[in-house]
């Protein structure tokens, strides 16, 4: 009986070390992404800096201020389309936050389970000890007895 809650508690702890392994796993693809985006924002920072950088030679030259704005025209178009696009990803991004914070939660409850399992266990673990050491005490006493009688 001891060796199969043994066993119990064995794949318990074996489940945890699994789940652990997949929530790891799971972080480093979030943090992945999350990097991915930021890598995507800068980009998008330094594209905004050469817009306004081309908006300025704009202001400085009157003969070339038509062709720089219609330029700046198609850099914002772009980095507007590039903001949606981004906005898409980020809220992806976020998507997955919530479900890794799901996926947290669960895990959290089930270690907590685990957890109350592991006590039942020590509980169950502490009353067999108990008996065995009565159950020495009273062989001890039955051998003195025998001993006494014999």
């Amino acid at each position: 009986m001891s060796e199969h809650r043994r066993d119990d508690a064995a794949q318990a702890i074996k489940a945890i070390a699994v789940e652990g392994g997949n929530l790891g796993i799971e972080i480093v693809d979030v943090a992945g992404h999350v990097e991915d985006v930021a890598s995507r924002i800068s980009e998008q920072a330094q594209r905004f800096h050469g817009l306004r950088e081309a908006a300025l030679r704009v202001l400085g030259s009157d003969r070339a201020m038509g062709e720089a704005a219609r330029a700046a025209r198609q850099t914002a178009a772009h980095a507007g389309e590039q903001v949606v696009s981004q906005r898409a990803r980020v809220e992806g991004a976020l998507g997955d936050i919530r479900d890794l914070v799901e996926v947290v939660r669960s895990t959290s409850t089930r270690l907590e389970q685990l957890q109350a399992s592991l006590q039942e266990v020590t509980r169950t673990v502490a009353g067999i000890a108990e008996i065995a050491d009565h159950t020495k005490m009273l062989a001890i006493h039955a051998t003195g007895e025998a001993a006494h009688a014999g």
